[in-house]
């Protein structure tokens, strides 16, 4: 078993806030990897809240319970995997959100291990999720977001940008 780490960043076209209330309340967005969330504890999203996640990749269908471990809105929401299903258990993961130019930059970071020998190297599983997994939650993330958050909280883009 060996740990890796996976950081990937893109600009939202909205507020930091309007960002954390998609991110808090929306998870369509990381379809198709991520067909299914569902908060396992009661209340607003806090340390200690659980979700149970419904992870699909490679032919093959897993459960992953998150525990959150630090929970800054509308900067940070961390958490860590508490059962061990799956290829890959997250350490620490991490969606960070940074007023940037009037909008946001949005960086999904997670530190990972392999869980058995039968997961494969950890260079394979880091390429799978730099190179398709997260790019697809960005990819989807930067489109809902703009089609779902109204056009008052949206940050107004520079001049000549394009969107």
């Amino acid at each position: 078993m060996s740990r890796f780490e996976v950081r990937i960043t893109t600009r939202l076209d909205v507020t930091p806030q309007a960002a954390w209330e998609y991110l808090t309340s929306h998870d369509e967005w990381r379809l198709p990897f991520v067909p299914s969330v569902t908060k396992l504890t009661g209340g607003d999203i806090d340390i200690g809240s659980r979700f149970e996640n419904k992870i699909r990749g490679g032919g093959r269908t897993w459960t992953v319970i998150n525990e959150m471990t630090r929970v800054e809105p509308p900067r940070r929401l961390t958490w860590t995997q508490v059962n061990q299903d799956g290829p890959t258990a997250t350490i620490e993961g991490n969606y960070l959100l940074e007023p940037a130019d009037g909008g946001t930059e949005f960086t999904l970071h997670t530190v990972l291990e392999t869980t058995s020998w039968g997961s494969g190297p950890a260079w394979l599983n880091r390429w799978i999720l730099t190179k398709k997994v997260y790019p697809t939650f960005l990819r989807e993330l930067r489109n809902a977001v703009g089609a779902d958050v109204p056009a008052i909280q949206r940050a107004a883009r520079r001049p000549g940008e394009r969107g």
